[in-house]
């Protein structure tokens, strides 16, 4: 839903400012089992991003962290910690149209837990 939200709004934008839409660059996927402190990250370049994760024992959620960096300012953009599943909403970068966007994601439930992070990053302008 917060998707398509932000993807109306970047069509009035267009509209109104005569700007084009921004497009889906890349989304980038992994699962697997992570132990407890262990993480996992994806990367790309945009200048927007989101990212969602599921943390599972035994098919029961568990807790952990989600993150979004801007590794070309060094900064954090969002940090969601929790019970899964996990979810950042979109942020926009600091460093412009094509920033070095990271997301990670870190098991703090205690146990070796199954993972699924999914991260989208979008272009700049064309």
């Amino acid at each position: 839903m917060e998707k398509l939200l932000m993807k109306s709004i970047l069509l009035v934008a267009s509209f109104c400012f005569a700007l084009p839409a921004a497009s889906l660059a890349s989304q980038s996927t992994a699962s697997g089992t992570l132990a407890d402190g262990e993480q996992v990250c994806l990367s790309g370049f945009g200048f927007l991003a989101d990212a969602e994760a599921t943390l599972e024992f035994d098919g029961t959620p568990v807790n952990g962290k989600l993150t979004i960096w801007d590794n070309t300012a060094g900064v954090r953009l969002v940090k969601v910690t929790g019970t899964s599943p996990l979810e950042t909403g979109t942020v926009e970068s600091v460093s412009g149209e094509n920033a070095d966007l990271e997301s990670c994601l870190t098991n703090k439930s205690g146990v070796n837990a199954n993972y699924s992070l999914t991260f989208n990053f979008f272009s700049g302008f064309p």
